[in-house]
């Protein structure tokens, strides 16, 4: 007889305690037939979320446990989830301004129950607190990438993702790379490691969570750098992975390899942007921008001009 996996939930939060109590509510509306509990990382090193929700663990019908990580970082908050979490076969990492369907979790682990992946990623639907640029809405700066269902991947992000934690022990990594705290990252670091060592991981339509963008990450300019940092990142990444075939990490044949491929999205995106009748008129035109502003990202990461999304004053 097959023994039921145990599942965890890994949740890294930072000063944002009414939409991770938003998060927590949509889990405790989940129907599924696993057993799960739900670890909370508090990366303030004044600890008051994780004593507040350590307060309401009467709220929900799941056990919660929440600790606080003060060292100061997502990759250092989302290790510590890890190391919370050694007696589950499953672990899965959602964000703290997500909630998730009914279904999500039943959705998320079948394949892996299956036997059919290692890990599982699905896609993450916005609802804005304010409305959005049109080329926004026409680039799809804000949506998944249409990816048929089970199609195997080569990177995830934790803010939808499934993994059996007896995979991630057997990969060339089991940890998430401090370098990417401030920038973010971490994440497409460990996976895409993973996936190219034969780690299998599968992507699901039928696991979604939804993202609650506040107003503050509506405006254009917010918008502009969110791309530009998707492309820092995913540079940052192939500038770093020890095992991409460029030659050493972070060595100039490296970063002209990144700046080359850098290069050719600003020209594919100036391209497009300039031979359709405007991005707020053409989705061409719209997906062109993004890609030229991702491009840019690559050039940046070059150059080491990374952007630091999660940087925090002192």
């Amino acid at each position: 007889m097959t023994r039921t996996p145990s599942v965890a939930i890994l949740i890294a939060t930072y000063r944002r305690e009414h939409l991770l109590l938003e998060t927590l509510a949509s889990l405790d509306r989940t129907k599924t037939s696993q057993s799960f509990a739900v670890i909370i990382v508090d990366n303030d090193s004044e600890g008051r979320t994780a004593e507040r929700v350590r307060g309401m663990q009467s709220e929900w019908s799941f056990q919660v446990t929440a600790v606080c990580e003060p060292q100061p970082g997502i990759a250092a908050a989302r290790n510590r989830a890890l190391d919370e979490a050694l007696d589950y076969d499953i672990v899965c990492f959602i964000d703290d301004d997500e909630t998730v369907s009914e279904d999500w979790l039943e959705e998320l682990v079948a394949p892996i129950l299956r036997g059919e992946a290692d890990a599982v990623s699905g896609p993450v639907d916005s609802v804005f607190e304010a409305p959005i640029p049109q080329w926004a809405h026409l680039g799809k700066f804000f949506t998944s990438e249409d990816t048929p269902e089970g199609a195997r991947v080569g990177e995830a992000a934790t803010n939808n993702l499934a993994i059996r934690r007896a995979s991630l022990m057997r990969g060339p990594v089991t940890r998430f790379d401090s370098r990417f705290s401030e920038s973010g990252g971490s994440d497409i670091f460990l996976t895409q490691q993973l996936a190219a060592a034969g780690i299998r991981i599968v992507w699901t339509n039928a696991a979604r969570v939804t993202e609650r963008v506040p107003a503050s990450r509506c405006s254009a300019d917010w918008i502009r750098t969110r791309a530009v940092r998707g492309g820092n990142t995913h540079g940052r990444v192939a500038l770093m992975r020890p095992d991409n075939g460029w030659g050493r990490p972070e060595s100039l044949r490296r970063r002209l390899a990144v700046a080359v491929r850098g290069g050719v999205r600003v020209l594919a995106g100036a391209g497009a942007v300039v031979t359709s009748p405007g991005v707020n008129r053409s989705a061409r035109a719209a997906r062109g921008y993004r890609t030229l502003l991702r491009g840019v990202g690559f050039l940046r990461a070059a150059l080491n001009r990374d952007v630091l999304e999660y940087k925090r004053s002192s």
